[in-house]
């Protein structure tokens, strides 16, 4: 009988909860796979837990490299090694319910054209306790090649780890050195097909929290890969999705779609890199532009071309923010030490302030009023609120039917740039 599945474990010094692991993965109900370890140079006891595994069970194989390749060879080697059917990454330190491969076997060979198999994901901490949050795994059965990126967009973690179809697995980069890897992983495979889901069974992933610069030491073992990585890796994870996007076997319309709804999630929905993006570029830009239309137009050429005119799109914000405050008063709500910031900002740019608001109006300063005395002013404003007290003003601003990017807008705390929520 062939073997159907393989297991690939790629490791580095993970002693810790290795042998936790391997227990969970040999008492799986579903016996019939090999699990193969690669050692990307552990300098810990990780060899020596390994042998005796491989020694005990003939199933497993234990690789290991002299030195460390970086996180991205390890993982991509195990996959062109693999022989069989199925392929499942496994990390050293998360356990898996007892018939997780059983289960997602099963809806893969329920559902023949599906890329792959993922159940939803609990985690747990470092004690191996299991949180209160979970995490819940897409399933794209039936929906158009539009639909499934959107719901990539959605659920953009853990399609790395899922029980895969080898040969469609092999039709993707499988990782690149990029930082987000697995999420342009995820784009690939949903450019193939559909995800399902296994139910009533668990991932559980150990939080284990990481910065920035430690996920790209872990990547890339080469500086000047890790260098490119830390100048913005928010910016380059978004131009490289777009990229694969563009680079696909569809059609010219779908291309079209496809990366049009990328933008349309960045820069208008907000819920996909947005902030981290914004951050990245504020080194060239004063302010960002904050009506929608400039919003999605940079992000456009940001992420198309690699490049953007931020003078212009400086130039854009301030056009349009002084006709938008023209013959009306200004007013800002901000907390304490930020209306310093936002007067130097706005005084800068020329711009005159009319006055404050602030929770309670203070005495002997008339330029610094409560919400209640700005309301019975009946005077045509604009007003810039800080994220912080935009929910409780929002009932007022919807009562007023004032308009977002028209009569106000939200001012970010900690950054000098304006956004809408």
């Amino acid at each position: 009988m062939t073997t159907k599945i393989t297991i690939g474990l790629p490791i580095y010094n993970g002693e810790k909860y290795l042998s936790e692991a391997l227990d969970s993965l040999l008492a799986q109900s579903y016996q019939d796979y090999i699990i193969v370890i690669y050692d990307n140079g552990s300098n810990d006891a990780t060899e020596e837990i390994c042998r005796a595994y491989a020694q005990q069970d003939d199933r497993i194989s234990y690789v290991r490299h002299e030195r460390n390749r970086g996180t991205v060879v390890n993982f991509n080697e195990l996959v062109y090694q693999t022989t069989t059917e199925y392929f499942m990454w496994a990390a050293c330190d998360d356990l898996w319910s007892p018939n997780y491969i059983e289960k997602c076997l099963a809806q893969l060979e329920k559902h023949p054209t599906a890329v792959m198999c993922q159940s939803d994901i609990q985690y747990m901490d470092k004690d191996g306790h299991i949180t209160s949050v979970t995490s819940h795994f897409m399933d794209t059965t039936d929906l158009t090649v539009m639909e499934r990126m959107e719901e990539c967009l959605r659920f953009r973690s853990w399609i790395i780890y899922g029980l895969y179809r080898t040969e469609q697995l092999k039709k993707t980069r499988i990782l690149t050195e990029i930082y987000g890897a697995d999420i342009v992983l995820g784009v690939e495979v949903l450019l193939l097909g559909d995800v399902v889901k296994a139910e009533e069974v668990y991932l559980s992933y150990r939080v284990q929290p990481k910065t920035t610069e430690e996920y790209i030491q872990l990547f890339s073992v080469d500086e000047k890969t890790r260098e490119t990585m830390r100048k913005g890796p928010a910016t380059a994870l978004a131009q490289e999705i777009y990229a694969v996007l563009m680079a696909s076997s569809r059609s010219p319309q779908e291309k079209r779609q496809l990366t049009q709804r990328l933008l349309q999630t960045i820069a208008v929905d907000k819920t996909f890199l947005y902030g981290q993006i914004i951050m990245e570029q504020q080194v060239t830009l004063h302010m960002a532009p904050f009506l929608l239309e400039d919003q999605y137009l940079f992000f456009q050429q940001l992420i198309s071309s690699g490049t953007v005119n931020s003078e212009a799109a400086c130039e854009t914000f301030q056009e349009k923010l002084k006709k938008l405050v023209s013959d009306r008063a200004l007013w800002i709500w901000v907390d304490g030490l930020e209306r310093y910031r936002w007067n130097k900002i706005l005084t800068h740019q020329n711009m005159t302030i009319t006055g404050w608001i602030a929770e309670q109006s203070i005495l002997g300063d008339s330029s610094i009023i409560s919400i209640e005395d700005w309301e019975r002013k009946k005077e045509d404003a604009f007003l810039l609120l800080s994220s912080t007290v935009y929910e409780k003003v929002r009932p007022i601003l919807a009562e007023k039917a004032l308009a977002q990017g028209i009569d106000y807008a939200v001012i970010g705390e900690e950054q000098s740039f304006l956004y809408i929520h």
